[in-house]
């Protein structure tokens, strides 16, 4: 198994890293036409929000069922339904205009979650759900201040209650996946840091400091306290137990080169072409993040858990991750693309579950000239448990093929096509096929 996995990784890194980068264009006047999509929730004009509330509701549903593999062969539904509002200010004023007090905002986020995991029933480690997990049930996802950029280098100052992965291990282009194993953050930091992936919740403050086009640097200390995730709570446990931890991050983003728009013109087919600056008749915005390097790691302080049944506790937990992100339009095949690769690697494995984790793939923007907002995506991911658990799982592999069809900036449609090598790591169940249709609208 140990050959077909790397065997895996060799063909697609060969296929991604061989792909060229497309053309980088200057940002140009405002008076040529903009293709990209709108993002702005509906909600806010149909319920005449003030300019100081911004308020949307996401829902995201995936049915997912596997045809071959696993133990048995079925099929489940899952939902998440995202709740989001943030207060401020400076929302109805340019930055140049901003006050003190126009700097901040404070945000609220809930989610309600229902459903069956498929990955139960296979079963597997890397959930083929990205949405199902911490209970299904309402719970409050996050409640914090946050003080934006000003220009004295301060990117942002948040402090509350919060998801550690909205701010460190994360990127946009994890989500374009529908598997678990790619969707949030480096999948194998909450499996071996007691740290609160969302909806659920922890004690945190982040700095973010730096310039916003270009390195930057952010650190955040966060509570360690499992019981944050029991679904009783509802995320509203607001206690701090004496026997509560601490768990630091340290983040650096290297941006590779500005992001700016690519020059194209629409044929009279309606395909989008990609054309030389001069030739240039409207702006295309892909939505595709800033490719760039991101390199980070934590210490944590508690009593964790030896894993290997000795009852003794060790007081840290060291590790390092790292993603990096280039331009790759596959000679062609997209109009916009992104190679990535993302790691993580744990310093105590003796309490680490998994304290080892690689994933990559590559997600390219307008492969169908008519719809240069879909994405293909192809992507594959590994997770290595250490070897101190007593008869424990080995590793396991997933690989995901999926196509987002967009159906305007609030809407999309995907389906996927995931295949699960050495699923539970034990070589005991048969590898399944999962198909999957994922369908997310925000109003």
């Amino acid at each position: 198994m140990t050959h077909r996995r790397n065997a895996l990784f060799a063909l697609v890194a060969s296929f991604t890293l061989a792909a060229p980068a497309p053309l980088i264009a200057e940002t140009h006047s405002v008076d040529i036409e903009q293709l990209e999509l709108s993002t702005q929730p509906w909600l806010k004009d149909w319920l005449h929000l003030p300019d100081w509330v911004q308020f949307s509701i996401n829902y995201t549903t995936e049915i997912n069922a596997n045809p071959l593999g696993g133990d048995q062969q079925t099929g489940t539904y899952t939902h998440n339904l995202a709740i989001n509002s943030a207060f401020s200010s400076g929302f109805g004023k340019g930055e140049s205009d901003w006050d003190e007090l126009d700097h901040w905002t404070l945000a609220v986020t809930a989610s309600q979650r229902s459903g069956t995991s498929l990955s139960h029933k296979i079963p597997n480690q890397l959930a083929v759900q990205q949405i199902y997990g911490y209970g299904q049930t309402f719970r409050l996802a996050g409640l914090w201040l946050e003080r934006n950029q000003s220009d004295d280098g301060l990117l942002k100052l948040k402090l509350g209650k919060f998801a550690t992965f909205d701010d460190f291990a994360s990127s946009p282009l994890y989500c374009y996946y529908t598997n678990n194993g790619f969707c949030g953050q480096n999948w194998g930091i909450p499996n071996s840091l007691p740290v609160l992936a969302y909806p659920s919740n922890q004690y945190g403050v982040v700095f973010h400091l730096g310039s916003a086009d270009g390195p930057r640097v952010r650190a955040g200390t966060y509570q360690i306290n499992p019981d944050g995730a029991v679904p009783g709570y509802h995320g509203t446990d607001f206690s701090i137990r004496p026997g509560d931890g601490l768990a630091q991050f340290v983040q650096l983003d290297v941006p590779f080169s500005p992001l700016a728009p690519l020059p194209a013109r629409r044929l009279e087919s309606g395909a989008i072409e990609l054309v030389a600056d001069e030739e240039r008749e409207l702006n295309y915005v892909s939505g595709l993040p800033q490719a760039g390097l991101q390199l980070g790691g934590w210490v944590g302080f508690w009593e964790f858990p030896e894993l290997n049944g000795g009852g003794r506790t060790s007081q840290n937990n060291k590790g390092l991750y790292g993603l990096v992100s280039v331009p790759a339009d596959a000679g062609g095949l997209a109009l916009d693309g992104r190679v990535w690769v993302n790691a993580t690697y744990g310093l105590t494995q003796s309490v680490q579950d998994v304290p080892n984790t690689l994933a990559g793939g590559w997600i390219g923007k307008g492969v169908f000239r008519r719809r240069p907002h879909d994405a293909l995506v192809v992507g594959i991911a590994n997770a290595n448990w250490s070897r101190d658990i007593v008869d424990g799982p080995i590793w396991e592999t997933a690989l995901e093929l999926g196509y987002q069809v967009s159906l305007g900036g609030n809407a999309s449609v995907q389906p996927s096509v995931q295949y699960i090598f050495n699923p539970m790591g034990t070589g005991q169940v048969d590898d399944p096929l999962v198909l999957g249709l994922q369908v997310s609208l925000t109003l």
